[in-house]
């Protein structure tokens, strides 16, 4: 299916391509800024935002180790995430897709995690 997505840079001078999604599981929602990343294969969400949306992450598969902004990350997937948002001319689109969940390694990763949701790859050549 070809999305027209709506997006916007975060500052004029900013090279990086954002959108608003708001992300769903069966127990909680919540609305996010999201990078769109062509050089992510795949899309990512920070354990912050997994926290809020109550995503039993110690129970999820561990898949790798992440390197991501000089930090290191443990990815587990979790399968059942909703992403909803309005398409370039208005209509609300929901995908359902797995995404990884990164869990910091250290404390240091988690008071330094910067990133909230990314967009990567997989979703892009899913929706292109």
């Amino acid at each position: 299916m070809r999305i027209k997505l709506f997006t916007f840079l975060e500052e004029a001078n900013a090279p990086y391509l954002n959108t608003i999604v708001r992300l769903k599981t069966p127990h909680k929602a919540i609305t996010v800024k999201a990078l769109i990343d062509t050089g992510s294969p795949r899309t990512i969400i920070a354990y912050s935002e997994a926290l809020m949306l109550q995503i039993p992450i110690n129970s999820l598969s561990k898949e790798d180790i992440i390197r991501l902004g000089g930090s290191v990350y443990e990815a587990r997937i979790y399968n059942r995430l909703k992403i909803l948002f309005r398409s370039d001319d208005g209509n609300l689109i929901t995908e359902e897709m797995p995404v990884q969940v990164l869990k910091p390694t250290s404390s240091k990763e988690l008071t330094e995690q910067k990133f909230g949701f990314i967009i990567g790859m997989d979703f892009l050549k899913e929706n292109k």
